[in-house]
């Protein structure tokens, strides 16, 4: 056992969006996000129904390369939690040897009949050079990131359409 300790840092990101949260959340799937994101891939690696449910496992390079400037940097989505009924998604992201953490989207809809969704995303450094990088990482960068997303997500459930990513990235910069 070593006395080192990891580094952590979290991000959150919320957006309301005028569309009902059935709708939103069966955006929250790698497959349809090739919809709504911006350069998105991603490659399935096990999943019963085909798409993004409790215990499906994909990865993609998007992550890593957008926070640590890494872009071979593979990320392993694992969902742990997936409920259309409860628009919860939870699932454990493991960034290369650099990082592990928790994410996590939840949704409801409100009196207005529009939806909230909050992002969150907490990651711990696996390794010495994952808490080097995890501790130079800008203040907010996290956040940035969801806020790619929320904008991306907010702009297609409301207008049908994708949002350019230097457009998400500038208005979550905004």
């Amino acid at each position: 056992m070593t006395d080192t300790k990891a580094v952590r840092r979290t991000g959150r990101h919320e957006e309301v969006i005028n569309a009902s949260m059935k709708s939103l959340f069966e955006l929250a799937c790698p497959v349809e996000e090739y919809k709504w994101i911006d350069g998105w891939d991603f490659e399935m690696v096990y999943s019963e129904c085909g798409a993004m449910e409790k215990h499906c496992v994909f990865t993609e390079r998007i992550t890593g390369a957008f926070l640590f400037a890494s872009p071979g940097l593979e990320t392993t989505w694992i969902v742990t939690d997936h409920d259309l009924d409860r628009s919860v998604l939870r699932a454990v992201l493991v960034i290369g040897d650099r990082a592990a953490g928790m994410f996590e989207v939840d949704g409801h809809d409100q009196d207005d009949a529009s939806a909230k969704v909050v992002w969150q995303c907490t990651l711990t450094g696996r390794s010495e050079e994952g808490n080097r990088a995890l501790a130079a990482l800008e203040p907010g960068r996290i956040d940035t990131m969801l806020g790619v997303l929320g904008k991306s997500f907010k702009h297609y459930g409301e207008k049908g359409e994708k949002l350019p990513a230097v457009d998400a990235l500038e208005q979550a910069l905004a």
